[in-house]
């Protein structure tokens, strides 16, 4: 993790984006410690600061901050303090990409499938509109990741 996390400080978009998806499948793919590991050494706001770099992906940070949430509550903390809810908002004011939405409603789905406070701060986001919105008119593909805090 530590050499994921300086393929994060580098300033090439295309290595940095590797790296993200690198975390994408790690946390997706593999042991229950993978996600603390994540979390713990190459950190939640390393991973969001990358959305302030031009040319970086945003599906590989979506995708991982929605692994991570599958974890346990503190690690859903720490995505929900790292700004994910207006990275989300972000994603759904200004992107048409159906890919991209559907990592989006995914992540969604696993930050919904938590205490009354964290669907509640969804909703007060707008965000469960914008994916209702989504998942009715625009993007029918988009519901097979509204299950629940599932793995891909």
């Amino acid at each position: 993790m530590p050499y994921i996390r300086r393929v994060l400080e580098l300033a090439e978009p295309d290595i940095v984006s590797d790296g993200l998806w690198a975390l994408a499948y790690i946390t997706e793919n593999s042991s229950e410690n993978a996600i603390p590991e994540v979390v713990h050494t190459v950190q939640v706001k390393t991973i969001m600061k990358q959305t302030e770099k031009d040319g970086v992906r945003l599906s590989p940070i979506l995708r991982t901050l929605g692994n991570i949430c599958t974890g346990a509550q503190e690690f859903v903390d720490e995505v929900l303090k790292s700004g994910a809810i207006a990275l989300l908002s972000h994603v759904f004011a200004t992107s048409q990409d159906p890919g991209l939405l559907d990592d989006a409603c995914w992540a969604i789905s696993n930050l919904a499938n938590g205490p009354c406070r964290q669907l509640q701060s969804l909703i007060d986001s707008g965000l469960m509109g914008h994916m209702c919105k989504l998942i009715m008119w625009t993007c029918p593909s988009s519901v097979r990741f509204c299950g629940g805090r599932t793995r891909r």
